[in-house]
């Protein structure tokens, strides 16, 4: 999962004309779109989705290791050939997740 943040110009019914916008993806989906003018927001609000995106990266944390045993058990070779490549990039994927959030925290 990933939450990403993109300004963009878009028309804004509350200004009627085309101004500045914030936009917020949760994964590649739309969560909220804010006018950076008269500050306006479409979708959830920050709060919600950081809320949310901290549940749903909990949820993958406390599922681990019951996935990994389902990956084991389907192919015990691939899963070990691929164990060593996994341990080492993990830690990085999950830092880079935490830092996303923070950045989202501070705007």
């Amino acid at each position: 999962m990933k939450i990403s943040k993109v300004d963009v110009i878009l028309f804004c019914t509350q200004c009627n004309e085309d101004t500045d916008h914030e936009v917020i993806y949760f994964d590649s989906e739309i969560e909220s779109l804010t006018c950076i003018e008269c500050g306006k927001t479409t979708g959830l609000n920050h709060s919600e989705l950081l809320s949310q995106y901290k549940h749903d990266w909990l949820t993958r944390i406390i599922s681990k290791p019951h996935r990994m045993t389902e990956e084991m058990r389907k192919n015990l070779y691939d899963f070990i050939k691929n164990l060593p490549a996994r341990m080492i990039t993990k830690p990085k994927r999950v830092y880079n997740e935490v830092e996303d959030i923070k950045k989202i925290e501070k705007d």
